[in-house]
Order: structure tokens, then C-alpha cells, then sequence
């Protein structure tokens, strides 16, 4: 008898397939396409709405650890050696693919970009597959990597076999898989389009994303096609709905990611008066606050940036389009079209990792005059700001936003409560970095502000004075009746979901250095990487590793928390948070809110930006 011999491999599955959820398999001519219809996130056999975030597991002897997240998933294994054959392994790896199309025709190819990023490759092994899986006796197609003839099977580890349907990678590498959707059917039906990633034969974590036959979502055709279409309810000026007058576009519709890694340029050879610049902020149908658009010729100038506008794209998501319409003559060259919010900004393989951006203008003669920067507001008090404008009366306070000068080194923002007067600067320092909050207001009080951008840097040293530009915004806005009075100075701290920079009182910072550590929703509330919050506060955090217990010591108080434990001690007095602190990449993730109210600070949410404000 053979001793059977044991092998320490890791299979780590990533499964595209098509899954037939109807038993009817004939083809359905009619007009109409196959729309996303929910993204459902499932590990093991339970299944939700939203991803799982970070999630434990044994492997064998050792331990796994998973996260997962909309269009990403990462897997850590560690395990020891049990033969002198088969030594201590530890695996680690990314898989990141770029989002399925919103709307598919019948029959429709579908191209799937894949990174595969290798942090660790110690013994074992790691495959991918996209293939279509059996339901109710039902099969569906395979998908193939593009440039592979017959490979499904996309592997990564030391026990190479010889199936003929595997394509061996032992490093990182991108890769794209193809493969043909369903024919029409009745209306109604439904099909998914399955992601399936490992450990294990069957995989751990999937994605389904579940389309449904709709006969009256057929797409009109476009002479330039778009990632989704464009409202019909909102008119197009005559002057930019001209397709003749679209000197750039880069877009398309297939499946879209987060955060160009390539600039977006394109190259006219006169001058031209620019009529519209368009970009693209899908975000996981999250959308994106408008922020700014400019271009930047190759020899440094600057045209713009201008405020954008922002409209709502497919499936209703909104502020998935911004444009400006600026009307500003340019000289020939190449520009390079800047976006204030690249975290956000789409792009895919088929764009050259570009952000997505169209632009429309006219040829002229005329030579361009010197670029203006946007105009400046007149002297005049503004109107009190609504939601999502340029100020905003929050229940942290004060928040606010303005066009940027090239050149500057930072701002100077004065507040009055009476509008003939420029007022106090409201910080000892220059702002650097936007946004801006005031905290240290009182309630449903009226306040007058000024900005002015700082163009040389005081030295009392050699007896050099601040120099600063003329105003460049005002504004006037009354205060939230839920402000908190306070007699003394308070500080603020800025957070932004899915972004790794923190705004301390007016200066950014790096989250968590080098680590690109960003907040995230886990369960309704937010979770932070907690050391630089606490630290920013000037207070410390300690780690037991026996008791996996965390102590945070600031502004007089002590908080101790535990890894998977809703329990929380403050001061020595016991109670219970409905989200425990996790641990995700290395790094400590505690509920933000029940951390903050423990540490005597408070912490407000702004829904138009996804923005966390910490007051203290």
C-alpha cells in the first residue's frame, strides 16, 4: 500500500463564471441588454449585500486571514513545515480586477482586467480560474486569458503540473480574461457573472454580480460611446452637444477602476477655445463631489483649474460626472488634463490607465491670451451656501473649500460677524490643505469670511513680513444650531473614506506613512487606523499582545479595547460597542465614533463628502 503523501498546497481559486439562475437555455431574440441588477459578496456559504472586510480562518496547522472588498481581495497564509520536503510556507497575495460593464449586450465579449500582486511566495501554490460553473445541471462558457489559447487556469506557486488548461506566473503580473455573455431572453430572467477567489478547490470569498434581461435597455448607439449614458433630462448646450466639436476622447464602456496611474493628455496644433472638459467618477457607484478641472500645457502653464459642475451618471449614481464649460482660448501643444480628486477618477485597460476625460472646443486664429485664474468673487458678503457648494454650515462646523492659486503657499481664511470688517485670521498658521473646518464658532451666529492666498512666508528673523494676494473667495454662512459652545480652542482632525491623508487643523498628513492605511465602513460605522488619530491628539496608544488589547491614553482619559471583543473600559468603567476593532493588513482598525466620544472629543459625519470631522 502507497503511503499517501501530503502536500502543502494553497489553491486560491479566482472564478469568473456565468451561472444560469432559469432553466430555460434557448435563446430569446428581442431587443433589449442584460443589466447589473445587485452585487451580492459571499464567503463560505453566507451571503450579504456589502463585502466582508477582514475575515479569520485555520489552515491546517497555521492561519488565514482574508480581506475582502468590493473589487479586491487579499489573502495571507501562514502554516509550518511538517517534512523536511514541505518547510514553513507563507503566502501572500492581492487580486484586484477591474469592474464588470453596467449594461451588456446579448452575446456581448466581456474583457476582465486582473492584477495579481505577490507580496510573499514561500512554498505552496496559488491558481485563478475563470471558468463558468454548473447550476441546476446547467453549464455555462470558460473564460480565456487574452494572448493564452486554451488557459483558464491562471497559477502562481511551486508545484507546477501539467494540465494543459494553466498558465504558471510566479511573480506579480496583469492579465486579461475574455469571454462571451448570454443570448436574449425572456425579460426578467437573470444570470450572474461570478468572481471566485481561494483558498480551497470551491474557494472562500465570491462576488456575483447578477444581471437581469431588460427588453427596453438596449443602449442607442453614440458616435462616441461613454461608460454610461448620459441623462436625458438634464440639456447639453448646443455649443458642446456638437460631436464634430470633441477634440478628445478617451472613454469606453468597459469596466472601470479607481486612481489613473497615467496622465490623460491629448495634443492640438492651433489654438482653440475650449468649450467643455468632462471627466468621469464612477467610484463604485459611489460617485464623487465635484471638485476642480484644469489642463497643463508641457511648459508649465496653467489653464483653469475652474469648479466643475456634477451630474448624475447610470443607475442613478450620483455626481459620476463633473465638466466645467470655462470658454478660455489655449495655444497649440499637449496638455494634460488635471482632476482635483484622482483617488476617484476612472480609467481601465482600454483607456492606457488615463482617467476618463473628453474634451470640445473650436479651432481659432486668434492667439491665446495669458490664462486668467478663475474670476475672483466680488467684495460683497456671498449668500449663505447650500450642501456640496463651496461652504457648508455642518454640525462640526464650518466647512469650506475654494478655488486654489498657483503659487501660493498656503492660505489665510479671516472671520468676522460683521461684514464691513475683515476680522481675525482664525489660525495662528496658513492653511495648506483643503478642506477647511472652523470649529471654534458659536450656533446660529452669522460669519463673514475672507480668503487670501499667503505669497511669502514671514522671517522675523531677517525682518520679513507675511506677504499675502488679494482675496480670491468670501463668504457668509450661519452656523448649525447644533454647534457646541466652547469658550476654549479647538482643533479638528479630517478624515475621508477610501482616502490615506488626514487633515490636522489645516496641514496633511499621511494616515499611516508608506502603508496608504485608508478609513473604511464596516457595518454602519466607521473604522480607522486609530494610532495617528490618538497621536494627532497628542495622546498614546499601547498594545498587549497577550490580551490583544489596545489602551488609548489622551486629553486626560484612558480607553482599552480588545481585537473581536465588543467590549470597551473606559476610565475602569465597563460597556459594549456594536462593532468590534479588527485587524486588517497589520494594522489596528477601532469604531471611530465610540473611541472619540470615550476621549472627550466628538466626531461628526458629512455625508456630501464622506468626510469624518474630529473635534477636540
Amino acid at each position: 500500500m502507497k503511503k499517501k503523501r501530503i502536500s502543502m498546497i494553497l489553491c486560491v481559486a479566482l472564478l469568473f463564471s456565468l451561472v444560469s439562475l432559469a432553466s430555460m437555455e434557448k435563446a430569446f431574440a428581442s431587443e433589449g441588454a442584460w443589466v447589473l441588477k445587485e452585487t451580492l459578496y459571499g464567503v463560505g456559504a453566507e451571503w450579504q449585500e456589502s463585502p466582508r472586510g477582514e475575515h479569520r480562518y485555520n489552515v491546517g496547522n497555521g492561519n488565514g486571514v482574508l480581506i475582502q472588498e468590493s473589487n479586491r481581495h487579499e489573502i495571507e497564509e501562514h502554516s509550518p513545515g511538517i517534512t523536511h520536503n514541505h518547510p514553513d510556507r507563507h503566502m501572500h497575495v492581492i487580486y484586484a480586477w477591474t469592474t464588470p460593464p453596467e449594461v451588456l449586450q446579448a452575446d456581448q465579449k466581456v474583457s476582465i482586467e486582473v492584477k495579481q500582486e505577490v507580496r510573499a511566495n514561500e512554498t505552496g501554490g496559488l491558481w485563478i480560474n475563470f471558468h463558468a460553473i454548473a447550476r441546476r445541471a446547467l453549464s455555462g462558457g470558460h473564460f480565456e486569458i487574452e494572448g493564452h489559447p486554451g488557459k483558464t487556469s491562471l497559477r502562481l506557486g511551486q508545484y507546477q503540473s501539467a494540465k494543459n488548461d494553466e498558465l504558471w506566473v510566479q511573480g506579480s503580473t496583469s492579465v486579461t480574461f475574455s469571454g462571451t455573455v448570454w443570448s436574449a431572453l425572456p425579460e426578467g430572467t437573470e444570470r450572474i457573472l461570478q468572481v471566485q477567489t481561494g483558498p480551497g478547490r470551491m474557494g472562500l470569498s465570491r462576488v456575483r454580480y447578477v444581471y437581469e434581461w431588460q427588453e427596453s435597455a438596449a443602449p442607442e448607439p453614440t458616435p462616441t460611446p461613454a461608460p454610461e449614458p448620459a441623462p436625458t433630462s438634464e440639456p447639453t448646450p448646443s455649443s458642446t452637444s456638437d460631436e464634430n466639436n470633441l477634440i478628445f476622447d478617451n472613454n469606453n464602456i468597459a469596466g472601470v477602476l479607481n486612481g489613473p496611474s497615467n496622465p490623460t493628455q491629448f495634443t492640438i496644433q492651433q489654438p482653440h477655445q475650449i468649450t467643455k472638459i468632462e471627466t468621469y467618477h464612477w467610484n463604485n457607484q459611489r460617485g464623487a463631489p465635484a471638485g476642480r478641472i484644469g489642463l497643463q500645457h508641457t511648459d508649465g502653464t496653467i489653464y483653469g483649474p475652474w469648479t466643475a459642475t456634477a451630474r448624475t451618471g447610470y443607475m442613478n449614481t450620483p455626481n459620476a460626472y463633473w465638466f466645467v464649460e470655462p470658454n478660455a482660448t489655449i495655444k497649440a501643444g499637449t496638455y494634460t488634463v488635471i482632476d482635483s480628486d484622482p483617488a476617484s477618477w476612472s480609467h481601465n485597460s482600454q483607456s492606457n490607465n488615463e482617467g476618463f476625460a473628453r474634451v470640445w472646443g473650436n479651432a481659432t486664429d486668434a492667439p491665446a491670451p495669458a490664462p486668467q485664474p478663475e474670476p475672483e468673487p466680488t467684495p460683497t458678503p456671498a449668500p449663505p451656501a447650500t450642501t456640496g457648494q463651496a461652504m457648508e454650515a455642518t454640525n462640526a462646523g464650518n466647512r469650506m473649500e475654494w478655488p486654489t492659486v498657483r503659487g501660493a503657499l498656503g492660505y489665510r481664511i479671516f472671520r468676522s460677524t460683521d461684514p464691513s470688517k475683515l476680522g481675525e485670521s482664525v489660525t495662528d498658521f496658513f492653511i495648506e490643505e483643503l478642506p477647511f473646518i472652523d470649529v471654534n464658532i458659536q450656533p446660529n451666529t452669522d460669519y463673514h469670511y475672507t480668503v487670501k492666498p499667503v505669497l511669502r512666508e514671514a522671517n522675523p528673523l531677517q525682518d520679513i513680513q507675511e506677504e499675502l494676494g488679494e482675496a480670491i473667495a468670501t463668504y457668509t454662512v450661519r452656523s448649525s444650531s447644533n454647534i457646541i459652545s466652547s469658550t476654549q480652542q479647538r482643533s479638528f482632525i479630517v478624515l475621508t473614506i477610501d482616502k490615506p491623508h488626514m487633515i490636522v487643523n489645516g496641514v496633511a498628513e499621511e494616515i499611516d506613512p508608506g502603508r496608504g492605511t485608508v478609513p473604511r465602513i464596516t457595518s454602519g460605522r466607521t473604522m480607522v487606523p486609530i494610532r495617528a488619530i490618538v497621536e494627532a491628539m497628542g495622546g498614546t496608544v499601547g498594545w498587549d499582545g497577550n490580551e490583544s488589547k489596545i489602551t488609548l491614553n489622551a486629553r486626560g482619559n484612558q480607553v482599552e479595547m480588545w481585537l473581536n471583543r465588543n467590549d470597551i473600559r473606559t476610565n475602569g468603567s465597563m460597556s459594549r460597542m456594536d462593532v468590534a476593532p479588527v485587524s486588517i493588513g497589520g494594522r489596528t482598525f477601532v469604531p471611530l465614533r465610540f473611541s472619540t466620544d470615550n476621549l472627550d472629543a466628538r466626531a461628526e459625519w458629512i455625508n456630501s463628502t464622506r468626510e469624518v470631522v474630529i473635534i477636540y
